[in-house]
């Protein structure tokens, strides 16, 4: 793998946490709202070329891999954000389907990781799915198998996307 490609992946998941920060914070104010809309798409869409370029250079089977990883890296920098604009407080728990994570806890803001089944046993009003490439599976699941009626949303790389 050259040095330019490298640089691209670092320069793509540089540019995905910017877009998401820009999000972020234009959601803080209504008069943040339209700047932080702009910002966040100029830099989620300029990366896009980043990936299509990745994808061109390499076998796309790695490059796949790579950019799966990138998109593991945002969503843990996802709990990181929360943990440093103060909303574990008002977040319940984390539902992740791995066993292996089940009964421990966030880094940074010890939020319970729990079974999907508690959304049964003990039912929250909205759920924010964080899960890359698997959000849309994961809201068809938690629809089916769960409340129909609960608030829903994903984080995609363009902001907060309520379904």
């Amino acid at each position: 793998m050259s040095i330019s490609i490298i640089l691209a992946i670092g320069v793509f998941c540089a540019m995905q946490v910017i877009a998401q920060l820009f999000f972020k914070w234009g959601s803080t104010s209504d008069s943040r709202w339209l700047w932080g809309f702009l910002a966040g798409n100029a830099f989620g869409f300029s990366s896009i070329w980043l990936l299509m370029l990745i994808y061109r250079s390499m076998n796309v089977n790695i490059a796949l891999g790579i950019c799966s990883g990138a998109s593991f890296l945002l969503a843990q920098l996802a709990l990181a954000i929360i943990s440093l604009i103060n909303l574990a407080d008002k977040i319940k728990y984390v539902v992740d389907s791995a066993p292996f994570k089940q009964g421990k806890y966030t880094p940074a803001t010890h939020l319970p990781i729990v079974a999907p089944d508690t959304l049964i046993s003990d039912p929250v009003d909205a759920v924010i799915v964080m899960a890359a490439g698997y959000s849309d599976e994961v809201v068809r699941i938690i629809r089916q198998k769960f409340d129909r009626n609960i608030n829903i949303a994903i984080l995609r790389d363009f902001g907060l996307e309520v379904v």
